[in-house]
């Protein structure tokens, strides 16, 4: 019989791959085998280094252990009581964290990816609707600067989108010029290390 792992942060600073019990799927849920999962560099080092200031939100929901992982695909490998069968194989998007295998309800916590997307880039989607969010609430028009702090994942994504929003000057911060030479070669796109630069100069350029 197949065995279930996951990963786990029993304590600050430590990462431990456990063997986990089986589930099973209940009424209208799935048992999914996973394909591939998305590590959130910021959001699970934060966990694992437990690095927050007293008074972030983070001392709330920070508890030891942490099962850590959020974007998880997978394929359907059994189905619960009143789910067709036609389901089993598919492959889907879930919040699940990074686990061999993982039990989501149907219609609620799973999306399905069609078949002409590849997992490697379907597993972007979770950090993609952050970007996407941001920037409908930023309301950018067409002909703004804008600025983005960071160059990481989040930020190279968000800079994009900014300029698909219609943004004509981006300025990029980030500390590392490795990160800020991944940018588009556009010259709406404005790299500024802020170790050298000061970012309010860059604006005022």
């Amino acid at each position: 019989m197949d065995k279930n792992y996951t990963i786990v942060f029993p304590e600050k600073c430590c990462v431990e791959f456990r063997e986990d019990i089986m589930p099973q799927p209940g009424a209208n849920q799935v048992l999914i085998k996973t394909e591939i999962t998305q590590i959130s560099t910021g959001t699970e080092l934060t966990m694992l280094e437990a690095n927050v200031d007293p008074d972030s939100r983070w001392n709330n929901s920070l508890k030891f252990p942490v099962v850590p992982g959020y974007t998880n695909i997978g394929r359907i490998v059994q189905v619960g009581e009143g789910v067709d069968e036609s389901y089993l194989g598919k492959r889907v998007l879930t919040g699940a964290p990074h686990t061999k295998y993982a039990v989501r309800t149907l219609n609620e916590e799973i999306i399905f990816i069609p078949d002409d997307v590849e997992s490697e880039e379907a597993i972007f989607s979770q950090l993609s609707a952050v970007c996407m969010a941001s920037i409908r609430v930023s309301d950018i028009r067409p002909g703004d600067t804008v600025a983005v702090f960071g160059a990481g994942l989040i930020g190279q994504l968000t800079a994009r989108l900014a300029k698909i929003a219609g943004s004509l000057n981006i300025f990029v911060t980030d500390v590392s010029d490795y990160r800020l030479s991944m940018l588009p070669d556009n010259p709406c796109f404005i790299p500024v290390n802020t170790i050298k630069e000061d970012i309010l100069d860059a604006l005022d350029h």
